[in-house]
C-alpha cells in the first residue's frame, strides 16, 4: 500500500526504544526488525504516513529515509515531508510545529519511549504512545496504536456540535 500524496494521518517515529534497543540486542546496532515490521503494518492498516521524529533526522531527510528504508521500513510509507523540523528542547514542540505546518493532518500518533507531555494551554495536543525501551514497539502497542488512531478518526467524523445543522434551513412563513 502506498501512502497518499496528502495523507491525513501520520505516525511520528522515534528510533531509540521504539525499534532500536537502548541497551543493545542481537542484530545490527540493536535494531529490532520485528518492531520495524509491526510499524510497517501499523502504517498500512491505518493508512498513515511515517515521519521521522528521532534524533536520526539530523542526518538530513534523504540520509535518514535511506537509512530507515535500509533497515526495513517501506519508502512508500513516508510522508512527502518525512522529518519533523529543527530540534527543540522537547520533541513534543517539534511535532506540534510539524502539525501546524500540515493542517491537512487530522490524525496523528507519536511513538516514543519517553512520555510526551502537552502543556495545559496548547491548542494542538500531541497524541502519543509510550513504548518501553527494553521491548520496543510490541504487539500490545500495535493494538493500542490502532485503537488510538481509530478513536481520532471517529472523533473527526462527528459533526461539530458547536455548529447547527444547516442542511435543512428553518423557514418561517408569514401567517
Amino acid at each position: 500500500m502506498k501512502a497518499p500524496d496528502a495523507p491525513d494521518s501520520v505516525i511520528f517515529l522515534d528510533a531509540q526504544g521504539v525499534f532500536a534497543a537502548l541497551y543493545g540486542r542481537d542484530g545490527e546496532e540493536g535494531i529490532d526488525y520485528e518492531c520495524i515490521e509491526r510499524i510497517n503494518q501499523l502504517a498500512e492498516c491505518t493508512n498513515s504516513a511515517l515521519v521521522a521524529s528521532s534524533s536520526w533526522r539530523q542526518l538530513g531527510q534523504k540520509n535518514v529515509i535511506d537509512k530507515l528504508v535500509g533497515l526495513g521500513f517501506k519508502r512508500e510509507h513516508f510522508h512527502p515531508d518525512p522529518c519533523t523540523g529543527t530540534p527543540k528542547d522537547e520533541r513534543v514542540e517539534e511535532i506540534r510545529e510539524y502539525l501546524e505546518r500540515h493542517p491537512e493532518i487530522k490524525r496523528h500518533l507519536a511513538l516514543d519511549d519517553n512520555k510526551l507531555k502537552n502543556g495545559p494551554n496548547e491548542t494542538i495536543k500531541v497524541q502519543s504512545l509510550k513504548t518501553y525501551p527494553d521491548f520496543g514497539f510490541t504487539n500490545r502497542d500495535f493494538k493500542e496504536a490502532c485503537q488510538l488512531l481509530e478513536q481520532q478518526r471517529e472523533e473527526n467524523a462527528k459533526p461539530d456540535r458547536a455548529q447547527p445543522n444547516v442542511s435543512h434551513p428553518l423557514v418561517i412563513a408569514d401567517p
